[in-house]
């Protein structure tokens, strides 16, 4: 099974429009299939932006929050969703990424917890993440979750229903900041990876590709 690919990208914080192009052009060298955003950017800012198609963000959710309109049941029609953030990089091919067919996260490199920098989300797992928001309000549930964020909530509502990416894909999905940078050990022990997620900063367009995939 395959989904669509979804990125989100929100005004006002570290991403900009030629993130969310970097992004896509590293899926297309290994990935063929439909790409959307979800943006607040207007279509000024889109110009020179590779065909792929961009939704506007309804809501006035702020940072990583916005990630919730991938539940909203106006993304009900897109069926599965395979969704990353915008500081990820592709360096090998991702289609059993995107494929895994089942509800799927991040298990987070530094705690013991669940991330959303890369998921799986079937359609009827996002409406129960959306039922769950509506219920309690979405000014409540940023306040609570206020530390722990979109993958708190997300981790509450699915609990152990989601199964991680490090354990059905051991060695693909990577930390630039723990395995790479803290282990001194270079890019190149890494060689099954797939992505590489940032998590914080740096950023990857802060870095050269020497220092990046060194």
């Amino acid at each position: 099974m395959s989904a669509v690919v979804v990125c989100v990208l929100r005004s006002g914080g570290d991403f900009l429009p030629e993130h969310a192009v970097r992004l896509v052009e590293d899926l297309q060298k290994y990935w063929a299939g439909h790409f959307i955003c979800l943006t607040n950017f207007g279509a000024a800012y889109h110009a020179s932006w590779p065909p792929y198609e961009r939704r506007p963000l309804l809501r006035p959710y702020p940072g990583w929050w916005s990630k919730l309109e991938l539940c909203a049941p106006e993304q009900d029609g897109l069926g599965d969703i395979w969704y990353c953030d915008l500081d990820t990089v592709v360096v090998g091919d991702v289609t059993d990424l995107i494929g895994v067919g089942q509800l799927t996260m991040l298990q987070d490199f530094m705690r013991p917890r669940l991330a959303s920098g890369v998921m799986y989300l079937p359609v009827s797992a996002r409406r129960d993440v959306w039922k769950a928001w509506k219920k309690e309000g979405p000014v409540n549930v940023m306040r609570r979750c206020h530390r722990g964020g979109d993958q708190q909530f997300f981790e509450e509502v699915w609990g152990t229903t989601a199964a991680t990416y490090q354990t059905l894909f051991p060695g693909q999905i990577v930390s630039y900041k723990k395995d790479v940078a803290l282990a001194g050990a270079g890019w190149g022990h890494h060689p099954n990876a797939r992505l590489i997620c940032f998590h914080g900063k740096p950023r990857p367009w802060e870095l050269s590709r020497d220092q990046l995939l060194r």
